[in-house]
């Protein structure tokens, strides 16, 4: 039996006394995001044009139903082709939003500010999602739907590629770069989003039988008489690093990730690959090179789009996983789920086995240094095709999780909030404190233990919620019961404070006395 098969059986035979103690405690850290698609309006809004109201209901109603499941980041889509979802100086209204392309909202608002903002109030991390090169999706059906401030009118011709159906920006060009950076970082300098996120892709998925035409580029720009191959790798590089360099310069608290194909390589080219055969992997055939963009540190995530399921003949979940695990370069790393696959009986039966996605989230979370999932796409979670929904909700997600800290960006923790006072009615609890004044709070997490409980604030069963602002009403106690609270901050790097500590001796009888301890521990009477 091959190596790789008997390591994955292995795996999966320590699974189930490791998940015996993670279904007990589940994991405190752990990223937890969907993809939110506009293109199309497959995921938002329902469809183009609707008036302002009703864009900002669906997006109110997406996010509570992500906030009620426990997750706790989206990547929302902002510019798909060469287009925004915000008031851009470089390009045009998406005709996904407006119903035409270039058209205004009105009344005026601003769908990326005010998603921003009801992402945060939620708790959920906000990561602006851009397809750098898409420049048109379809040129046989589109191009009469462009305007003519759409940046194919407006820059120059060899800038655009025509590949299939879609026109694409040439990689190859430094004015395509130094374009597309500045479109990246006009959105980091007026937002205040936690992360800019690209997909996979990069040079286009190849069509058989066709040539990306970049030769006088390359005859141009290939100063150093690279193969074609490496020339466009590097062009890549530099957009990658171009973005990480200007928004380090910028905002260094913004993080910057990339969702490349699940396959960097096959071992059968390159002996560092994955044991896999998988048709396109994104070194060889969409020349991104996301290993070298970690080790560098140009990226400070990964998600790679693990799009196969577990025992995948060609591309097994159950191999690719450990892959990446084990080439993270000290990054963290996001595994991407199908989940498009469970609702579309066209792929391997075992996507029909309702229990597969479960699987894969018990799988990653035997390694460590997979720090979380995404889930493409929204539409189909809300679905809940053979349960998917309700087995994450029920289980797998049953209780909130934090996103992992990445301390190469900052890893000291804030101060504590301060002056928490409760006031106690017959229905709730009402907790109100105030920010350290030194500190740069962006969340709290409120913690209750019962008497006699042991505090450890590592059991996210102890979470009942968290909060943006000052102020938390728990109306899930027990009536009589005696309680902890006990409430730390989170600064924007997610790293956690020291507790402030507060006893609650009668849950439910309204009274005017409190108790402030400053220890974890239950004084007993």
């Amino acid at each position: 039996m091959h190596l790789s098969k008997l390591l994955f059986i292995l795996i999966l035979f320590l699974l189930s006394s490791s998940l015996i103690a993670q279904t007990e405690l589940p994991p405190k850290y752990e990223f937890r995001a969907v993809w939110i698609t506009t293109v199309y309006n497959n995921d938002y809004p329902s469809r183009a044009g609707l008036s302002t109201e009703k864009q900002k209901e669906e997006m109110r109603e997406m996010l509570d139903m992500l906030a009620e499941n426990n997750f706790n980041a989206v990547f929302f889509q902002v510019r798909s082709e060469a287009d925004a979802f915000y008031p851009s100086p470089y390009e045009p209204w998406s005709r996904f939003l407006t119903g035409r392309q270039g058209q205004v909202p009105n009344p005026f608002w601003d769908p990326l500010a005010f998603a921003i903002e009801e992402s945060h109030k939620r708790g959920i991390e906000f990561h602006a999602w851009l397809n750098p090169y898409r420049a048109v999706i379809n040129v046989q059906s589109d191009s009469s739907k462009l305007t003519r401030q759409h940046p194919i009118f407006k820059k120059p011709k060899n800038w655009f590629v025509q590949y299939g159906k879609k026109l694409l920006f040439n990689p190859g060009i430094p004015a395509v770069r130094e374009y597309l950076t500045e479109v990246v970082m006009d959105i980091v300098r007026n937002y205040d989003l936690d992360g800019i996120h690209f997909d996979d892709y990069f040079y286009p998925y190849q069509i058989q039988g066709e040539v990306f035409n970049d030769r006088d580029a390359f005859s141009r720009y290939n100063l150093y008489k690279r193969s074609l191959a490496d020339w466009r790798r590097e062009n890549v590089d530099k957009l990658i690093q171009a973005v990480h360099d200007s928004i380090q310069i910028e905002n260094p608290q913004v993080k910057f990730g990339v969702s490349p194909g699940g396959v960097w390589r096959n071992k059968s080219d390159d002996p560092d690959g994955s044991d896999t055969r998988a048709g396109q992997p994104t070194y060889d055939y969409l020349y991104a090179d996301p290993l070298k963009w970690l080790e560098e540190g140009w990226i400070d995530y990964v998600c790679p789009q693990i799009y196969w399921s577990i025992g995948h003949s060609a591309a097994n979940f159950g191999v690719l996983v450990p892959w990446w695990a084990e080439h993270c370069f000290d990054r963290h790393v996001y595994v991407g789920h199908a989940l498009y696959k469970v609702t579309d009986d066209n792929y391997d039966n075992n996507w029909k086995d309702p229990s597969q996605i479960p699987e894969q989230i018990q799988l990653l979370r035997t390694f460590p240094e997979i720090k979380g999932s995404a889930y493409f796409r929204t539409a189909y979670l809300e679905r809940n095709v053979r349960g998917v929904l309700d087995s994450l909700s029920q289980k797998y997600y049953a209780y909130p999780a934090l996103i992992p800290p990445m301390t190469w960006k900052d890893g000291t923790p804030p101060q504590s909030p301060e002056n928490l006072q409760v006031e106690k009615f017959e229905d709730r609890t009402l907790l109100q404190w105030q920010e350290s004044s030194d500190t740069d709070l962006k969340y709290f997490v409120v913690y209750r233990f019962e008497k006699g409980e042991e505090i450890n604030l590592d059991n996210v069963k102890k979470i009942i919620g968290t909060s943006s602002e000052n102020i938390f009403e728990d109306f899930q106690g027990a009536e009589g019961q005696e309680y902890i609270y006990l409430i730390t901050g989170l600064d924007r790097q997610h790293n956690e404070s020291e507790a402030t500590v507060i006893r609650v001796e009668q849950y439910g009888e309204k009274i005017e006395d409190t108790t402030l301890i400053t220890s974890y521990y239950w004084e007993e009477d």
